[in-house]
């Protein structure tokens, strides 16, 4: 809070509504939101504009920071998904790959054995 200087030359506390001599037909909170309106906006020490100032850019500033983030947030969700969706591919794509060359390796060998006749063991398999 600061002093202010009233009509009558006495330092007193913000906000403080000294009477007003002769009559006006306005009443004293309406004199008093003026004069607060009026102080706040004439009243401000360059210290407080470069405060007031400096607020408004990092609000600006915070703004946009949280639109990058959302926006990184947005970006990894959609690579996180592509990568998922890849893998799940190439797990289907392995899996039967696996598949087939058990099988092949299954039918070779059957060949192998019916090719040597090794005993009979192809009939036992």
């Amino acid at each position: 809070m600061g002093f202010v200087q009233n009509d009558d030359g006495e330092w007193v506390k913000k906000g403080v509504v000294t009477p007003q001599k002769g009559g006006d037909s306005r009443s004293d909170s309406e004199e008093e939101d003026d004069e607060d309106e009026e102080e706040a906006d004439t009243e401000r020490t360059p210290q407080e504009l470069r405060l007031l100032w400096r607020f408004g850019a990092l609000d600006k500033e915070m703004r946009g920071l949280k639109h990058q983030v959302n926006n990184s947030i947005h970006v990894t969700r959609n690579v996180f998904q592509q990568i998922v969706d890849e893998f799940a591919s190439t797990s289907a794509k392995l899996q039967a790959s696996v598949k087939s060359s058990a099988q092949d390796v299954e039918q070779a060998t059957m060949d192998i054995l019916v090719l040597h006749d090794l005993d009979g063991l192809a009939e036992e398999v």
